[in-house]
């Protein structure tokens, strides 16, 4: 595995290993998934089945792939 190449003053390098993001919502993404407890992840659940994750844009991929709910659904509300 790689770091990051070249080497950013505006990145944001994550305490834990030497990669380097570019916003913070990223690193804190790689943070909570690869340096957090499994017990202690944020974690985003599908409202619609057991599947789970720590990411939300892998949630809205499940959401959309496997049932179909896309932009437009936001009028089902729902929790």
């Amino acid at each position: 595995m790689q770091s990051t190449e070249g080497s950013s003053t505006n990145g944001f390098r994550c305490a834990s290993c030497p990669k380097e993001f570019t916003t913070k919502y990223r690193l804190d993404t790689h943070v909570n998934r690869f340096h957090t407890a499994e017990d202690e992840q944020k974690r985003h659940p599908c409202p619609l089945c057991p599947y789970w994750t720590t990411f939300v844009s892998d949630l809205t991929r499940h959401l959309k792939g496997k049932h179909g709910v896309g932009a437009s659904s936001s009028e089902q509300g729902g929790r």
